[in-house]
């Protein structure tokens, strides 16, 4: 024998209903039909998944997309040949610090604090 109840879709939306009006509480409204809160919010759940359209998918708009690679390309743009070459060296010597190398040593080849 099955020691579990079987609803009504009816039933489930009613209950659904009244817990979702904020009047009862779940906790309460499930003592009072002397069934079980997670049995409650599981309904609430799957009825709120069925009766809710898919969520669209953002995309963003051509002209979003279009604004952000001119704005990059402006950014790049002003960047004189100079500062470009400073952040160049700039990268060569953080690779050289994070590899141990280009440290500098004292004659007999310890590295200087």
């Amino acid at each position: 024998m099955s020691d579990t109840q079987s609803y009504t879709d009816e039933f489930k939306r009613e209950v659904v209903q009244r817990a979702n009006s904020g009047a009862i509480s779940v906790n309460d409204l499930a003592r009072e039909l002397d069934i079980s809160a997670s049995t409650i919010y599981r309904w609430r759940r799957t009825m709120t998944d069925e009766e809710a359209p898919p969520p669209a998918p953002e995309e963003p708009a051509d002209s979003d997309v279009q604004a952000a690679v001119a704005s990059k390309k402006e950014k790049k743009s002003k960047m004189s040949k100079k500062d470009k070459k400073g952040d160049k060296k700039d990268r060569k010597k953080d690779k050289k610090r994070k590899k141990g190398k280009g440290a500098k040593k004292d004659k007999k080849g310890k590295k200087k604090k």
